[in-house]
């Protein structure tokens, strides 16, 4: 079986293989050929790189916004998080403090 695609100076040639349909003599054998003149290839591969590098562009922008949009919202939910440690911490402190003075008074009595 030839090689389906074969480069050559002026493009690419794509060749089928040679198919056999029916039984009976003479077999009829089909297949085809064409040429892709090196302006379309070059025309071809110019497109999908402007293709990919369009998409990927448009996906940097787009994990680049969920990235900011999530890392916002990871620190909002930290400084929340922080805020109520803190105030926890501020209350267990107030109540050991009252606590403190409650067990002096009352073994100073």
């Amino acid at each position: 079986m030839p090689n389906a695609f074969k480069e050559n100076s002026g493009g690419i040639r794509f060749t089928t293989p040679i198919f056999s349909f029916g039984t009976t003599t003479p077999a009829v054998n089909s297949g085809f050929s064409f040429d892709l003149p090196l302006a379309t290839v070059q025309n071809m591969g110019n497109t999908a790189l402007s293709f990919t590098n369009n998409n990927s562009s448009n996906n940097r922008g787009f994990l680049n916004n969920v990235i900011g949009t999530t890392s916002a919202n990871v620190n909002a939910t930290a400084s929340q998080s922080f805020a109520a440690q803190n105030s926890a911490i501020d209350s267990m402190r107030w109540s050991s403090g009252a606590m403190m003075i409650a067990i002096r008074d009352a073994l100073w009595r």
